[in-house]
């Protein structure tokens, strides 16, 4: 009797617990893995490229002037880095289908990162066939979330840098000190598990470096076009400037006060309207929940050293035009 007591108490208890359980799944409304997106986010509707990207390019069908593109040195479109590629292409493939330690390295791999450690005046140089990972690798190979980072000296034991905007070709590097570099070869989960940098890429870098050691006055230019640039977008009263003067990036925002998403629908409309002039430009762009300090809206320039004094003049006046009819 005691034994059908205790069986029929357990009976009961997990009965209760099934029909809690259908009550608690009842109430329960799940969150989306993400959440809804406007018909009308930028994301769904990115400007569309149809020709190869230099200073300029075609945008949407529109031929323009390029301030968006990263391309500071305008390597991109130099007809001797693709010939580097085609040669890189003809030699290697198109990918090395491998990570850097299982049948992924190859000998260009090794040239360039010599070629790199040597540029920059440093001991070593790893690749990564990725820029982004090239810093999402490296910082946890060292240190990890909750860690307290103790600096003693100013000597700096590693840089990390892309290959993918001034060079014009595709992943990343991180130079410094042996000992801190081939710490990531076995640590770096970018380096370790991604399939490594295609080698055609490593020719286009490999001749960019070389282009850039023969032809240091590139840098010469872009700094003028650079303090130009700076110089002419100050006199736009609608827009406060922003960056560096010898920056190749700067930073366009609405003058005075107003509410965030009215600046944000002012420099889309300003946007939209040097495109309809033949001047592309763009937004910046940011991960707004997540950001620890919300960025202003703005509009980022990229100068490259492709550009003319007109070319700079005719944009700062389409800019400018185009503020004053929106601001």
């Amino acid at each position: 009797m005691a034994v059908t007591a205790v069986s029929w108490e357990l009976y009961e208890m997990f009965e209760a617990f099934l029909k809690e359980k259908d009550e608690l799944i009842a109430e329960w409304t799940p969150e989306p893995l993400v959440p809804d997106t406007p018909p009308d986010h930028h994301a769904l509707h990115p400007r569309v490229i149809t020709s190869k990207v230099g200073k300029t390019m075609v945008v949407d069908g529109r031929s323009c002037l390029n301030l968006a593109s990263h391309n500071y040195l305008s390597l991109a479109e130099e007809s001797q880095a693709q010939e580097a590629s085609l040669a890189g292409l003809r030699k290697y493939g198109v990918g090395s289908c491998g990570p850097r330690g299982f049948f992924g390295t190859v000998d260009i791999h090794l040239e360039l990162e010599s070629r790199l450690a040597e540029f920059m005046d440093v001991e070593e140089a790893c690749l990564y066939s990725y820029g982004f990972s090239t810093m999402s690798s490296a910082i946890p190979s060292y240190a990890k979330q909750g860690d307290i980072i103790f600096v003693w000296s100013k000597e700096i034991d590693l840089m990390c840098a892309t290959l993918e905007n001034a060079i014009g070709s595709f992943g990343g590097f991180c130079c410094g000190t042996s000992f801190v570099v081939d710490h990531q070869r076995l640590s770096g989960l970018g380096y370790c598990f991604s399939a490594s940098l295609p080698p055609l890429q490593a020719s286009v870098s490999m001749w960019a470096i070389d282009h850039l050691t023969n032809h240091p006055e590139i840098l010469v230019t872009l700094r003028r076009n650079c303090l130009l640039m700076h110089e002419k977008l100050k006199g736009v009263p609608q827009l406060r400037l922003g960056g560096d003067d010898v920056s190749a990036i700067k930073h366009l925002y609405v003058a005075g006060e107003r509410p965030r998403d009215v600046c944000d629908r002012l420099l889309d409309q300003l946007v939209q309207k040097a495109w309809e002039e033949g001047v592309v430009l763009t937004r910046s762009r940011y991960l707004e929940p997540p950001e620890h300090l919300t960025r202003e809206p703005s509009i980022r320039i990229a100068v490259c050293a492709a550009l003319t004094e007109q070319d700079i003049d005719h944009a700062c006046s389409v800019i400018g035009r185009a503020a004053q009819a929106i601001l």
